[in-house]
């Protein structure tokens, strides 16, 4: 049976602008679900309906009638509701075959934030606050944990968090998730996070609740995808490797690597394509808020440099070519350019 729930203003097809959202501002996560008028942690089970945008076009100087899916009626199963009503088992999702598809799949989980529409159902979409919270295979990302430190927000707002102290986590497959230790009801020591098939996913150090020590994060297949250390809880350093089963099972190549210093803000930063070749290094100075950029050509000498000096207001750029001579250079202050050389 057809749902037709919606305003004609929606179903103008979307599928040839680029997506552009209203980034609001919030304050606090009880701002951001004042927005909504239903907010939960859901389960995609399958969908229910597809709704069709028929527009008239022309092929080859021929009218041609078509149809572009742009909707889709999901039926979910909710895990946990924090505002709304109680029984809620279908949503409709906008932006179908757009560049705004929110590209659900079943048995993914999501926190939701929706909308009623003029008929009484609910609606959302890309531009929407929904998040991914783990795949059809029950996976999530420890790496930024955003999701996961969002529905611990959800539940600490209203009053859902249970304090737990849990040493392993399995998936539904019966497959560990996360095995890891505490003391005094902190995290203490080592935390090691596998993917579904088995495979490691990260390990993490951590004393007195926070991250603290070496870290590695692996690929699904394998590989080492990042490594660093934590000190008190702060990133220190990072090293990102490219995936060798995709561009060398014989080496292990760096693609970034990002070093901080003392003070949290000033760094050094690297970038390597996949041969290892260093492609640009970067330098930022907090105490005098000063900034150096280097991009080099394949052949390892210099191809621009930017010196910059925020609170001075100066800017130097400089070119090489691929010989190492210098070709161009530009000195300016308050955006007014005081030096200019130019090779003719």
């Amino acid at each position: 049976m057809r749902i037709i729930l919606f305003p004609l203003l929606f179903l103008i097809s979307t599928r040839v602008f680029p997506c552009s959202c209203y980034n609001e501002r919030f304050n606090s996560i009880a701002d951001k679900v004042a927005k909504y008028e239903f907010v939960a942690f859901v389960k995609f089970k399958k969908v229910l309906d597809t709704l069709y945008t028929h527009e008239q076009i022309k092929i080859k100087g021929k009218d041609t009638a078509l149809k572009f899916a742009n909707a889709v009626v999901m039926e979910i199963e909710v895990l946990e509701k924090f505002k709304g009503p109680e029984r809620i088992n279908r949503i409709l999702i906008w932006g179908v075959n757009s560049s705004c598809e929110m590209r659900t799949m079943p048995e993914e989980k999501w926190i939701i934030f929706a909308n009623r529409t003029p008929s009484g159902d609910f609606q959302t979409g890309y531009c929407n606050y929904n998040k991914l919270y783990s795949n059809s295979k029950g996976e999530r990302d420890w790496v930024y944990k955003k999701e996961i430190l969002l529905l611990d927000s959800l539940e600490i707002l209203y009053g859902k968090k249970t304090k737990s102290i849990e040493t392993e986590i399995k998936y539904s497959n019966g497959k560990t998730e996360v095995r890891q230790n505490y003391k005094k009801e902190l995290l203490w020591g080592k935390q090691e996070i596998f993917y579904s098939n088995g495979n490691k996913y990260a390990v993490y150090n951590y004393k007195k609740g926070k991250l603290h020590g070496q870290f590695q994060t692996y690929y699904a297949k394998g590989g080492l995808y990042t490594q660093g250390y934590f000190k008190k809880g702060i990133l220190r350093k990072q090293t990102v490797w490219y995936d060798d089963s995709v561009y060398s099972k014989s080496r292990l190549t760096r693609s970034s690597e990002i070093i901080y210093k003392p003070d949290g803000r000033s760094y050094s930063s690297y970038i390597w394509n996949s041969t290892g070749i260093k492609e640009s290094e970067s330098f930022f100075n907090n105490q005098d808020n000063s900034y150096l950029h280097i991009v080099y050509n394949e052949n390892g000498k210099p191809y621009y440099m930017i010196i910059e000096n925020y609170k001075k207001k100066e800017r130097i750029y400089k070119e090489w070519n691929t010989k190492g001579l210098l070709i161009k250079e530009t000195h300016s202050i308050n955006g007014n350019t005081v030096y200019q050389f130019s090779e003719k």
